[in-house]
């Protein structure tokens, strides 16, 4: 039951707080596509946060992204992996 619900908030709930997209997706796509905003707390001149994280996101998110052909459908896979994760931790 756990998992269904993960699964569910993961497909259905929209992005409620820009900090999740603006310190998280923005980061990752960032990362997987070569293009698109550098928050300024990712930003060499700042440096407040590490991509040691979103690495970990970006390895799950590139290896979707061989077998799925649209962004969308790799960030909804992130998020049912990362929903997965935490109903079995």
């Amino acid at each position: 039951p756990l998992l269904a619900v993960r699964l569910y908030g993961a497909l259905a709930s929209p992005i409620t707080d820009c900090d999740e997209a603006f310190n998280y997706w923005e980061p990752l796509h960032y990362l997987l596509y070569g293009r698109g905003l550098q928050t300024w707390e990712y930003s060499p001149v700042f440096g407040l946060r590490s991509y040691a994280y979103l690495a970990m996101h970006a390895a799950f998110a590139r290896l979707a992204s061989s077998v799925l052909r649209s962004k969308v459908s790799v960030f909804l896979a992130v998020r049912c992996a990362l929903g997965c994760t935490s109903a079995v931790l």
